[in-house]
């Protein structure tokens, strides 16, 4: 659940830096491990578009860490190739004997494209860190242009060698880092060399020190003339642009009600009718800290906008504007209680048992009505033509407005205001919710929780409408969810209606015509077991012994009738962990595991042929099973791909032995974003075998 929206440049990008850079490049500026050489070299030209791309460190590597996320190809270095559109290869690593050469086999590049890469973090078998920032440029052109960008960075009385320099343009999905350098005087002069033609903004960031780069423990500043809090545009045409200069700086972490009493200073002066909607953090990964970074929503009834305050500490990050396409919103009560308070009672109702098995998470707050909290959602790829990094990561606290949301509230649905405390672990989301104005935390529950009433809105809706799946989000071994959605379709399947209920009261209703339906999905019955007894009995069947093993794991849960149980509406259960996942099918009438536990094994251990069946449920929006299986043992590759053929995310990339194995795609691209609505391919490969299945996302 994430409350966000895009913001001028300067604060997207430093978001961006904050919410991504975090977690894929740590920037381990001391210790004694070093880059010796790569392949291609800094500098070099005419390099070929198929290549095996190295780099050799003065040190073994130490293999084991991670510094990625855990669907990154190789989580042991902190690396970023740009522009990251025009690579790919076929993740396929080689190490020398001596563990200090790392070679990627098969890197694929574009014709006449300049190539910038970032090595910012790894570390060596003695547990020390890489010694600085490295930036290394090369081209498949016949030359590298040779304008240059310099200026100074002021950084106060602190020492600003190894500032990394970042020349960027906005991308579709994330700024595009076109070259960059590292201050290496202790004036604070530095050269951007290698500059394209273009027009660029130009950033700043240092790490102070930890080998990270996180919120309210790095500073950060861009090239900012006027001193308006957004970054300044540079234009690069054949010649040296000097005094770029940018002054790097600390900022205030500070609590949502400290914030909010400038942002409604500034949002008054942008517009008399602007209505306070919703407020969202940054992601904070220091949790005894305040977010450094907020966002203000309001809404202008009259104009019909919404408009975006960003504050960086106490300063101004500018103001955006976007239409708000006749929705209407209810503007939050003053009498809401504090971020720090809110934080405070989320961590008595278990946010610190979360966090004591997740000690690396990340938490980001929201303050919403829900039906604020529903329509505000990160958005598709079209975003009223502004295009921007906004929904590259998981973890970046901007993004935009839903174009054509097709969201309509249902009845009863409550406007009062909610402090959602969202904590992020990899892949794994754990929300508490506390009730804003009195204090009082709300619990998740259940999925039959809020059935009855969605079943009356669904038929109020069309009467012949009728539950064909039903899914949680972010389920706990309790089987309890914030979350539900529930899946329905009329009678000629020709239609499909999504209803959400989030917290105690608050259903929402998606009306979607689809081209592309998967033919007589089955129908559930309407005496299914509830979620809490489902959970139950795999909890009892070895799920709580793998979450003891695992604390760390994440459970999804689905209610639908698979093709092959003859009709039989079944629970499939998952506890998902870094290493592996163990999966339950629970008999949603009777109780229990359907099937006998004997046949099943016995299937998964002999499948006859190689088979990648058709995920389900099929559309799908959250997330969707994907059930396949091998004769043998062999190297298996899972990939989503849109339909222009490109990857999107690898699923499975390893050896596995015989047997039937079941994945849940959460929907989202291996940055972590959530994908829009459209036709994807699953692509199974296990050895010269290849099998392809469509699937459609609705949202």
């Amino acid at each position: 659940m994430k409350l966000n929206a895009q913001l001028p440049f300067a604060s997207v990008f430093l978001l961006i830096v904050y919410g991504f850079i975090v977690l894929l490049i740590p920037t381990c500026l001391q210790g004694e491990m070093s880059l010796v050489s790569s392949n291609p070299a800094d500098g070099q030209t005419s390099v070929e578009t198929t290549i095996d791309f190295s780099l050799t460190f003065n040190a073994p590597l130490d293999t084991s860490d991670t510094l990625g996320e855990d669907d990154d190809d190789f989580q042991f270095l902190s690396t970023w190739l740009h522009p990251y559109d025009d690579v790919d290869y076929d993740n396929i690593l080689f190490f020398s004997e001596d563990l200090t050469t790392v070679t990627v086999s098969g890197l694929r590049l574009q014709e006449d494209t300049q190539y910038n890469l970032l090595l910012l973090g790894a570390y060596n078998t003695s547990a020390e860190m890489l010694d600085k920032p490295y930036t290394i440029h090369f081209t498949t052109a016949d030359a590298l242009p040779d304008a240059e960008v310099s200026g100074t960075i002021t950084y106060g009385v602190k020492d600003p060698r190894n500032i990394l320099v970042l020349l960027f343009e906005e991308g579709e999905n994330a700024p595009i880092f076109r070259s960059s350098t590292r201050v290496d005087s202790l004036n604070g002069s530095y050269t951007i060399p290698f500059a394209p033609n273009g027009e660029y903004k130009v950033a700043a960031i240092k790490d102070n020190g930890d080998g990270t780069i996180a919120p309210g423990e790095d500073d950060m500043g861009w090239y900012d003339t006027d001193l308006d809090g957004e970054a300044d545009d540079i234009t690069v045409a054949d010649v040296d642009l000097e005094n770029i200069d940018i002054i790097v700086q600390t900022y205030e972490a500070i609590t949502a009600k400290t914030a909010c009493r400038l942002a409604n200073d500034i949002a008054e002066a942008n517009n008399p009718e602007n209505l306070l909607i919703a407020i969202s953090s940054d992601e904070v990964y220091d949790l005894e800290k305040n977010p450094l970074s907020w966002i203000f929503w309001y809404w202008a009834e009259t104009s019909d906008e919404i408009n975006i305050v960003g504050l960086m500490g106490s300063t101004n990050m500018g103001v955006d504007s976007y239409d708000a396409q006749g929705m209407t919103f209810t503007a939050l009560d003053t009498n809401w209680i504090d971020s720090d308070a809110a934080f405070s009672i989320a961590q008595a109702n278990g946010g610190a048992a979360f966090q004591s098995n997740h000690p690396d998470l990340s938490a980001q707050f929201i303050l919403a009505n829900p039906s604020s909290a529903a329509l505000l959602t990160e958005a598709d790829e079209e975003d009223n033509g502004n295009r921007g990094p906004s929904s590259y990561s998981k973890r970046n606290a901007c993004c935009r407005l839903e174009k054509s949301p097709g969201m309509q509230k249902a009845a009863n649905t409550s406007e009062k205001a909610l402090w959602i405390i969202d904590y992020y672990y990899e892949d794994i989301t754990y929300l508490r919710v506390v009730d804003a104005e009195t204090g009082v935390f709300i619990p998740p529950e259940t999925a039959k929780s809020h059935f009855s009433a969605v079943q009356s809105a669904a038929l109020a809706l069309d009467a012949s409408a009728k539950l064909i799946t039903l899914t949680g989000r972010w389920v706990d071994k309790d089987g309890l969810s914030y979350e539900w959605i529930y899946i329905y379709s009329d009678g000629s399947q020709s239609q499909m209606y999504e209803f959400h209920s989030f917290a105690d009261t608050t259903f929402q209703a998606y009306d979607i015509t689809i081209e592309e339906v998967q033919p007589n999905m089955p129908v559930l019955p309407e005496a299914w077991i509830d979620s809490d007894s489902a959970l139950a009995i795999a909890e009892a069947n070895g799920g709580s012994e793998y979450r003891n093993l695992h604390p760390e794991c994440g459970i999804g849960i689905l209610l639908f009738i698979p093709p092959w149980t003859q009709m039989e509406p079944i629970w499939e259960i998952f506890y998902i962990s870094e290493e592996n996942e163990l999966s339950f099918q629970i008999d949603a009438i009777r109780g229990g595991l359907h099937g006998s536990a004997e046949k099943e094994a016995s299937i998964s251990e002999h499948p006859s042929v190689f088979q990648l069946e058709q995920n389900y449920p099929n559309p799908f929006n959250a997330q969707t099973a994907i059930r396949y299986q091998i004769p043998r043992t062999e190297h298996v590759t899972l990939g989503v791909y849109n339909d222009s053929g490109q990857k999107i995310r690898t699923l499975k990339n390893e050896v596995q032995r015989a047997g039937q194995y079941t994945i849940i795609w959460d929907g989202k691209n291996s940055a972590g974003a959530d994908i829009s609505t459209g036709l994807y391919l699953i692509q199974l490969k296990a050895g010269n075998q290849v099998n392809i299945r469509k699937m459609l996302m609705m949202k």
